[in-house]
């Protein structure tokens, strides 16, 4: 996450280096195809649009070109005021140049694998055949020596024939290029061609032109001086260079470049080209160009590095450690926490060490004087030092920047929600109207959007003060804004596509308070959802799609069943539709007819065939077990008691992680959940763990499920059979239990398990099983068709 807005560079070329974990940011800026248009636009003396020059050359398709020249039918092309200027005779010239442009862009798909266009596109009717590039190449070299072309035109020949000279090299195995002769592999044509017609010129074809150029030098070090000045003087080919010049190549040239301007951009690109600590490269560029955007995006890329390490994970939970939720530094010692924490100090002393840094650049102007104000009002607010970073704030004057704006606004949010009371309506209101003016990033319903949203800055400062709230106590208002932030964080939220109605069930509806919240939480949602006159604020973070009343009345039911309140859970449930689990989310799959008390397949066959529900339902299962806690009440017989007992236990370990109907207790379940060759792995995955330590014991440890049988077994004596049965679902319930705490143990010890399974989880209730009811037909069942008991 980052909360430090990288736009502020206001370098559209630089964007797709804004630091990410992902390879690059994103996709080339546009900047050098408008240096093109105008270029163009100049040479027409403004006959030609920029906008209509650009369209020609980058949105019309080659063959479109072409197949309009040769048939003179330009059909929508007609409007635009760069085709029109072309058709004029006296720029006949102008037009040679672009249909041969469009050629080579034809041509070129072969180079790109894709040699079926050659002649789907009907090349050889224009004048191309199968050795068509070599030919272009030849006509491109007698053009630039053709005095009566243009030099404008010339050094666009120039660019178009280094290029395809570059390409024709690089895929070919057995020609010299312009050479008919053949032979090997010769780039001398190339580097002549450029340091005759493009070198060091201004137009932009000879900056684009200077990186095959410098592709064409054997030696390395060359190679190397001419991609880094290609990469400092365009744009388009920075993404090229990043990704075939290694940063110690660069490096190499520092000792021998005494530009100012040129050392900044080696620097610059040395600290680009780090995921790491780029404090010294961002000293060099001061020291070398301090007015250079390059010191602009150094600066925003440190800061968001920071955030990333530094407030990652306190706020959405992704840190270098070992599986410990969201909450993940309030757990106790454990051997990764304890690497983590040592490697957060670390990132917050080199925080300090870059504010010092920051501290010192103190001649700079313009934008980045403004981004270093900015930087260290930040910075000091993640150390936690909001006073000082009030003072930061305070300097800045208001700027016409609106990036500048939008970033001042955002940490104006991040200092209130931590110096003011964020449960006071008047501080509510300032927070609604400093996130009222930071722009909205609209997420479409795409596959891409979908799967990589693109940045919000308001969801993480959503997200942020979700955090706030739920410390607070207000889960509700923190349910209403994780919603709002709509963000990943470590923990299994569910999915939200987008464009989704709010007629089916999903589980991010009630995920904040399925995990963090009571039945009054829910409650007071639905309250807050029917106010009359909310507030500003309020009315900002309700969500687009609420959901309906009865999917939080089964919430609520299910909270209450948790706690072990059954009837008043019942009552609930009985407000809901006969049908509601049966048309409802995946309750239809995992919740189970057969009733809830019974063994199931785990036991011999039962004396009395089971019942079975008329449909799946958590009311149904409720109501048995309702029924047998009241009977529970007021039985005396030890053997009734004993049953009673017996199917509660049933129902209980059926509603536990590892039964039949977890469903009653849960919303999803997943081998990650309890799965001890993962416990290292770091990620929440799709657990539905609730916050709470007593919830998960019952779910996991099966508490309810061996109190019951316990109490149940104490009652059997006098009935064999059913003993049996008993230890046999004790022996299953200690198993799951003795196996989470395994699991716990390796997550707090941070241990990779042993292949085979711990002899000592075997649970003692086996033994037990075999020495007092070895004579029972129910261990004599058991010992043939259940191989734990068969084989012990």
């Amino acid at each position: 996450m980052s909360l430090f807005l990288q736009e502020m560079v206001g370098n559209d070329g630089l964007s797709m280096f804004y630091f990410t974990y992902s390879f690059l940011n994103g996709g080339i800026g546009e900047g050098d195809r408008l240096r093109n248009a105008n270029e163009w636009s100049t040479y027409t003396w403004g006959a030609a649009r920029p906008a209509d020059i650009d369209t020609v050359m980058y949105n019309v398709p080659g063959y479109e070109f072409v197949d309009a020249y040769a048939n003179n039918d330009w059909g929508r092309l007609r409007q635009n005021t760069f085709i029109q200027w072309l058709l004029l005779p006296q720029n006949k010239k102008a037009m040679d140049y672009m249909l041969f442009a469009k050629k080579v862009e034809l041509a070129h798909s072969r180079w790109t694998q894709d040699e079926q266009n050659l002649w789907k596109w009907r090349i050889v009717d224009v004048g191309m055949d199968r050795e068509g590039e070599y030919f272009l190449i030849k006509d491109a070299m007698v053009l630039c020596e053709n005095a009566d072309v243009a030099q404008f035109l010339r050094q666009r020949y120039a660019f178009q024939a280094v290029k395809m000279m570059y390409y024709e090299n690089y895929y070919s195995t057995d020609t010299v290029i312009c050479d008919a002769d053949g032979g090997t592999k010769d780039n001398t044509p190339l580097i002549q061609c450029y340091e005759r017609y493009l070198k060091d010129r201004p137009t932009i074809v000879a900056k684009w032109g200077r990186l095959y150029y410098g592709l064409s030098f054997a030696d390395k070090r060359k190679r190397a001086a001419e991609l880094i000045r290609c990469f400092h003087r365009c744009d388009e080919k920075k993404d090229f260079i990043y990704k075939h010049l290694s940063a110690g190549e660069v490096n190499d040239l520092l000792a021998t470049e005494k530009n100012k301007e040129m050392r900044a951009a080696i620097y610059a690109y040395k600290g680009i080209k780090t995921p790491g600590k780029a404090m010294a490269e961002i000293k060099a560029v001061y020291e070398n160009a301090p007015g250079s955007d390059y010191l602009g995006l150094l600066m925003v890329r440190e800061i968001s590095k920071l955030d990333n390490w530094v407030l990652g994970p306190e706020v959405n939970g992704f840190y270098s450690g070992s599986d410990r939720g969201s909450d993940w530094y309030d757990h106790g010692d454990t051997l990764a926490r304890f690497f983590a924490l040592k490697n957060l100090a670390k990132d917050k002393v080199y925080m300090r060490q870059l504010m010092s840094c920051l501290e010192g650049l103190r001649d700079l102007r313009g934008k980045n004087a403004t981004l270093r104000m900015l930087a260290l009002a930040h910075l000091h607010q993640v150390d936690k030092n909001f006073a000082m970073a009030a003072t930061y704030l305070d300097k800045i004057p208001r700027q016409k920047d609106r990036t500048i704006e939008q970033q001042r606004n955002v940490e104006r949010i991040i200092h209130i929600m931590n110096t003011e009371d964020i449960a006071a309506g008047t501080v509510q209101q300032k927070l609604y109207e400093h996130f009222a003016v930071l722009d909205v990033v609209k997420k479409e319903a795409g596959y891409w959007d979908y799967y990589y949203p693109p940045v919000d800055v308001r969801s993480e400062l959503y997200l942020m003060l979700s955090g706030k709230f739920r410390k607070k106590g207000d889960i509700v208002m923190a349910h209403l804004l994780f919603r709002k932030a709509d963000m990943q964080v470590n923990d299994h939220c569910g999915y939200n596509p987008p464009g989704e109605d709010d007629t089916e069930f999903r589980y991010h509806y009630i995920h904040h308070l399925d995990r963090y919240g009571r039945p009054e939480d829910v409650d007071s949602l639905l309250a807050f959802y029917d106010k009359k006159g909310k507030t500003a604020f309020e009315r900002s973070v309700m969500p687009e799609r609420r959901g309906k009343n009865e999917w939080y009345a089964e919430l609520k039911g299910t909270l209450l069943m948790r706690q072990g309140k059954f009837e008043e859970a019942l009552a609930v449930y009985s407000n809901l539709p006969e049908n509601y689990w049966a048309e409802n989310y995946e309750f239809k799959i995992y919740l189970d007819r057969l009733n809830i008390t019974a063994g199931g397949t785990l036991l011999p066959e039962p004396e009395t065939m089971p019942r079975y529900y008329d449909m799946v339902s958590k009311k149904y299962a409720l109501q048995d077990i309702v029924r047998l806690r009241k009977q529970l009440q007021t039985e005396k017989d030890s053997t009734k008691v004993a049953r009673i007992c017996f199917q509660l236990g049933n129902a209980f370990y059926n509603m536990s992680y590892y039964g039949r109907d977890w469903m009653m207790y849960s919303y999803g379940w997943s081998s990650h959940e309890n799965d001890v060759y993962d416990v290292n792995g770091k990620w929440e995955y799709f657990r539905f763990r609730s916050a709470d330590p007593v919830i998960e014991k019952v779910y996991y440890n099966c508490t309810w499920a061996i109190k019951m049988y316990e109490k149940a077994l104490v009652n059997a004596r006098k009935d064999k059979e059913l003993g049996a049965k008993i230890v046999m679902m004790l022996a299953l319930c200690d198993d799951g239990d003795r196996y989470y705490k395994f699991i716990k143990k390796m997550e707090r010890s941070d241990l990779y398990p042993p292949f085979e399974r711990p002899k000592d989880l075997t649970s003692p209730y086996l033994s037990l099983l075999g020495k007092r009811y070895s004579r029972t037909r129910t261990y004599e069942w058991a010992s043939v068709n259940c191989p734990d008991i068969a084989g012990y």
